[in-house]
């Protein structure tokens, strides 16, 4: 696709043109670069003139250039080596001495001191303003909008001025000659802080000023998208149902090699009714998708057969019916307003610290989010969808503080009553020291003990209930409920889904899930 570039644009940039100061070049063995280019050229003329589906193409002189023709900014420096001794004995010959050390001195006082508290700020300011009287320029990194929200408190409570940088908004000479010493907050992630002594600049991580976790997260949640794809495809063993978008569901019967043109080549074979084979090059495999129902598909579809069409128009029409609803309700939503939240910082990031591991990236995501919506006058309707074991319930357990802490109710609804009682012990420890009362309602509790509950919830003395769908009954009256966590909403029937309808329109709502998202959104 981007060999159509030069027809939509007049001039097409290259990255050098991004920077705007001298460079300094090394080129190392000018004949190898040359040979790799020509090499790497030869190949794509090859493959152009293979390709059989191409419609458009463009002349590759628009958009490649050789290495001779790239133009670097005015004043850059080439230094061209005709080779580098790899086999060298001493290995100092290939590093480079960079006086550069880590601030201990900033680095250590929010290991020893809370963040935000007084000792905190007395320690942190001293040191920042020696740096600031040295004429040390200060760059502070954060990754979100969550822990901008978090340096911004901890600087403004101690007095610090600062200016903050969008994501693009990079103007490292401006800065660098700017008379001015304020401290300036970067979008950007940052592995360790460091001081760059012979500039004379400070850049300091977020971590480092927050305080770090005690422990880190398995790597097990570090990359979402390719654990996704293993468990679809990964596990993927002959007997498995299967789905392919044209044909419908099938049985996988394992990878096939077969002579065609008298070429080896891998296909995919596919099992329908009546024992029809479907064989599916191994480069089609996108087609494919392992059967996710909750339990196995009563019937095979029939190859080239009406059925998996049928199953689709039905489909069609149940979203049609679905989507006329869903615009009922936000239609309705769309007229309501609530004041917007307003919570204490100093307890958000207590609260936070309560955390013993590194939230993943998808998690502080997800709560940034819920924190915009919290902020916005429109009740949120949002859904959290992840694998179990990846922290959606840490997410819900951040939305739950902010709930009770701006004074509202919160209920959280879960499918049984092992659930319950799961999200009871968890929320009661992780909320262990804060003044917030949270019972559980279901049919293992007492007639006398659901009776003094559903009172207190009336009463607004509890402020966090959690429950089965008991908590939908007509007795159950909430005293200002702020909040409604449901916990995999798909698995609730059809009577329940109507009650959760109506509550939802005025009351803000997370739904949580490990269900594939296009099933989940029936209601969410």
């Amino acid at each position: 696709q981007e060999f159509l570039l030069p027809y939509f644009y007049e001039k097409l940039s290259s990255s050098l043109d991004y920077f705007n100061s001298p460079l300094h070049v090394w080129r190392v063995d000018d004949l190898e670069i040359q040979r790799t280019y020509d090499q790497w050229l030869a190949e794509l003329i090859s493959d152009e003139k293979a390709s059989t589906s191409a419609a458009v193409k463009p002349p590759r002189g628009l958009f490649f250039k050789s290495p001779e023709d790239l133009v670097f900014p005015e004043e850059s420096r080439m230094l061209t080596l005709s080779s580098l001794d790899s086999t060298a004995d001493d290995a100092s010959f290939f590093k480079t001495s960079y006086p550069c050390r880590i601030p201990y001195d900033l680095v250590k006082i929010s290991q020893n001191e809370i963040f935000g508290t007084d000792p905190w700020i007395e320690s942190f300011k001293k040191r920042l303003d020696s740096y600031r009287e040295h004429g040390t320029r200060i760059w502070v990194t954060h990754k979100n909008t969550s822990s901008l929200q978090k340096v911004r408190f901890g600087l403004q409570k101690a007095g610090i001025s600062f200016s903050e940088v969008g994501e693009s908004d990079y103007l490292w000479n401006s800065w660098l000659h700017s008379a001015q010493q304020q401290i300036v907050l970067i979008p950007r992630s940052l592995d360790e802080s460091l001081y760059l002594q012979e500039e004379d600049i400070l850049f300091l991580q977020e971590e480092d000023i927050l305080g770090k976790r005690q422990s880190k997260r398995s790597d097990s949640v570090t990359d979402f998208q390719k654990k996704a794809k293993r468990l679809n495809f990964g596990d993927l063993k002959p007997g498995d149902h299967v789905v392919h978008v044209k044909h419908g569901i099938g049985v996988y019967d394992g990878l096939h090699v077969m002579n065609i043109g008298g070429v080896e080549t891998e296909f995919i074979q596919v099992q329908y009714k009546g024992k029809d084979k479907l064989y599916l090059p191994v480069y089609r495999v996108n087609q494919l998708q392992k059967y996710s129902g909750a339990a196995a598909p009563a019937h095979l579809d029939k190859l080239g057969g009406p059925g998996w069409e049928k199953t689709k128009s039905k489909v069609r029409k149940h979203l049609r019916d679905l989507a006329s609803d869903l615009l009922k309700l936000y239609a309705q939503r769309i007229d309501l307003h609530r004041s917007s939240w307003v919570w204490d910082e100093g307890d958000l990031l207590k609260f936070e610290k309560g955390f013993p591991y590194n939230e993943t990236d998808d998690q502080l995501r997800a709560i940034d989010d819920l924190i915009k919506d919290f902020k916005s006058t429109k009740p949120m309707d949002r859904l959290v969808c992840g694998d179990v074991g990846f922290g959606k319930t840490e997410v819900a357990m951040r939305a739950a503080f902010l709930g009770v802490a701006t004074g509202r109710q919160v209920a959280i609804l879960a499918p049984t009553t092992v659930l319950t009682f799961q999200h009871h012990e968890t929320f009661k420890k992780r909320f262990s020291g804060w003044p917030y009362e949270i019972r559980v309602l279901n049919r293992f509790v007492s007639a006398a003990e659901a009776k003094k509950t559903i009172q207190e919830v009336q009463e607004g003395r509890v402020h966090i209930l959690i429950g089965t769908h008991r908590i939908l009954s007509q007795d159950i009256k909430f005293k200002d409920l702020g909040l409604l966590i449901i916990d995999e909403e798909q698995k609730f029937g059809v009577a329940h889904k109507e009650k959760l309808r109506k509550l939802k329109v005025s009351v803000d709502t997370l739904s949580l899930s490990a269900t594939p998202i296009p099933r989940t959104l029936n209601m969410s």
